[in-house]
């Protein structure tokens, strides 16, 4: 049995006392760079809800808690470390065309701090190339809160090999033995960063209540044909007006 505060605890004992094991226990991910220690590498990384990339103190007051003016935030925030909730998951045929689909939610939330909620579905048609992630964060919290996020996109061997091409688009890069990847990264703020951000203005905030959708599509390309038509529209994206 597990001992906390001097007492020894039976399964049924400790969770007829709490709603959730968190509450007394679980797994934090430590500051700075230990982000590193929980990555879990895979296809798409998630960093947020309220941090990505480089971190450091900085301000809190806007959580109304006079204790609490500054919060230290770690690489990538804490969204990598939390546990999630499957809400569902299954097929759905829409004539001969079947989807694959799963979903669930992610809650990120201190007392005094920080309250957001990410729910998540993703769908991959049976037989196709790709799979789509559709997201939405929401500040379940009463006061504004700062909100970033960043999708950590990797891929190695064989598609980063000699002669591999990339898309232009703002990459992580660790070719090193063994570590050897390449992430491509869409995010809410530039690289530079919260400070940054901070500075220029663009730091963004959900309000009470407030929701805000991602969708994300990741998929392979069949032959040449494919890939300039991909091309062709990416540039015409990019030519297009903000």
């Amino acid at each position: 049995m597990a001992v906390l505060w001097g007492r020894q605890w039976s399964r049924a004992g400790l969770l007829a006392r709490v709603g959730r094991l968190e509450q007394v226990a679980g797994v934090r991910l430590a500051a700075g760079i230990g982000w590193f220690r929980g990555f879990p590498g895979g296809l798409v990384s998630t960093c947020g809800l309220d941090h990505t990339l480089l971190g450091g103190p900085d301000d809190a007051t806007v959580f109304n808690y006079p204790h609490r003016v500054t919060e230290t935030y770690g690489l990538h925030g804490r969204y990598t470390g939390r546990p999630a909730r499957l809400a569902g998951y299954g097929a759905r045929w829409d004539g001969d065309e079947c989807v694959l689909w799963a979903e669930g939610e992610v809650v990120q939330a201190a007392l005094f701090g920080e309250q957001l909620m990410l729910r998540r579905r993703i769908e991959a048609d049976l037989g196709g190339i790709s799979l789509r992630i559709t997201d939405t964060v929401t500040n379940i919290g009463p006061t504004p809160c700062p909100h970033m996020l960043l999708y950590h996109c990797n891929v190695g061997f064989p598609v980063v090999d000699a002669g591999a091409a990339l898309p232009h688009h703002i990459t992580w890069r660790q070719l090193g033995t063994v570590a050897y990847v390449v992430a491509m990264e869409p995010s809410t703020n530039r690289d530079a960063g919260r400070f940054d951000a901070r500075e220029r203005g663009e730091l963004g905030y959900l309000a009470p209540g407030e929701e805000r959708r991602y969708r994300l599509e990741i998929g392979a390309l069949d032959g040449r044909d494919a890939i300039e038509a991909f091309a062709a529209g990416a540039r015409e994206l990019a030519a297009a007006p903000a």
